[in-house]
C-alpha cells in the first residue's frame, strides 16, 4: 500500500464522546479527545506489550484514531512541553498498534505509539513539532525476550541495556531488560534537550512513576492483522507521512533490520513465517 497525505484527515478537528477542558496560558480551552479502539491483537503480541511509564515534561500517548475513523489532530508545539497533551483522560483513551514478523524461530513485535506533539522547550514553536510517532521493537525467540530496542528520534543504536543491580519485586531483570511479568518497561522521556523519545525503564522509574495510575501502564493493543477492514487501518496509516507517521507499513521490514543492529543474524526481517510459540 503506497501511503498517500489526506491532508483533510490530518487537519480536521476531532470530535468525541470525551471532552477535557484545560487551562493553558491561563485561558480556559476546550479539547474533545478521541475514543480509542477496541483492543484486539493476537496472544503474541498481547504477551510481550511493553509497559509504559511517562518523565513530567512530556506527553501522554493517547489514540490516533477512533472507532468512527476520525483521526487525531494532534496539538502545535506551543505553551509548555507536556502543555495540553497530560491530562488522565488522555491516557485512559490511548491506544497502542502492533505488528509481529516471525521466521527461524525468532519474532519481531513492533509497538508504535501516538503522541499529539513532540516539543523540547515551552513557548516556542520551532523547537518541537504537531504528531509524534514512537515505537519499540521486541524481539523473542523460544518464547523468552532476548532483545528490546525502543527507538529514539527514529533510530536504534547503539544498544543501551539497564542497568544492574537490585530491582523491587516484582520486576525481574533478564537478558539486560526490567520485566513485570513478560511486559519490557519503557519510559518516554526528554532526551538530553531535545524532543522526546523511548528507553528501558531504571531503577528510579520502577520505585516512582510519574503518571496518575503511579503505575506503569498498558493501553488497548491493535494488532496489524485484527482490524475491522483494511480499509479502516490503511486510512490511520495514510493520515501521516514520513518521519511522523507509524513504521507499520512500507518502513516495517527496514526498522526491523535497524533495531537487530546487525545481533540476530538468524532472523530475517524482510521474511514472514508462521509463529512457532503462539
Amino acid at each position: 500500500m503506497k501511503k498517500k497525505l489526506l491532508s483533510l484527515i490530518g487537519l480536521v478537528t476531532v470530535s468525541s464522546a470525551s471532552t477535557l477542558f484545560t487551562r493553558d496560558q491561563s485561558t480556559f480551552i476546550r479539547r474533545e479527545i478521541l475514543d480509542p479502539l477496541p483492543q484486539n491483537a493476537s496472544s503474541l503480541e498481547l504477551e510481550f506489550q511493553p509497559l509504559l511509564d511517562f518523565d513530567m515534561d512530556g506527553c501522554y500517548n493517547t489514540a490516533a484514531m477512533d472507532p468512527k475513523g476520525r483521526t487525531n489532530s494532534g496539538l502545535g508545539p506551543t505553551a509548555s512541553p507536556q502543555g495540553r497533551c497530560r491530562d488522565r483522560i488522555q491516557l485512559e483513551n490511548a491506544n497502542v498498534y502492533s505488528r509481529s514478523r516471525c521466521n527461524n524461530g525468532y519474532c519481531a513485535i513492533m509497538y508504535e505509539y501516538y503522541f499529539e506533539k513532540d516539543q523540547s522547550v515551552g513557548f516556542s514553536f520551532l523547537a518541537g513539532h504537531r504528531h509524534d510517532w514512537e515505537n519499540v521493537v521486541v524481539f523473542v525467540k523460544d518464547g523468552e525476550i532476548i532483545r528490546v530496542v525502543p527507538a529514539c528520534h527514529g533510530k536504534y543504536g547503539p544498544y543501551k541495556e539497564a542497568p544492574a543491580g537490585t530491582w523491587p519485586e516484582p520486576i525481574k531483570y533478564k537478558n539486560a531488560i526490567p520485566l513485570k511479568d513478560n511486559h519490557p518497561m519503557i519510559v518516554y522521556h526528554r532526551h538530553g534537550g531535545g524532543t522526546h523519545c523511548l528507553r528501558l525503564a531504571h531503577h528510579k522509574d520502577v520505585k516512582d512513576p510519574e503518571n496518575p495510575f503511579k503505575a506503569f501502564h498498558r493501553a488497548p493493543l491493535v494488532g496489524w492483522k485484527y482490524w475491522s477492514s483494511m480499509e479502516f487501518r490503511d486510512k490511520m496509516l495514510d493520515a501521516w507521512e514520513g518521519h511522523v507517521g507509524p513504521n507499520l507499513d512500507d518502513e516495517f521490514s527496514r526498522t526491523l533490520e535497524a533495531a537487530t543492529g546487525g545481533a540476530l543474524p538468524d532472523f530475517d526481517p524482510f521474511v514472514d513465517d508462521p509463529p512457532l510459540s503462539k
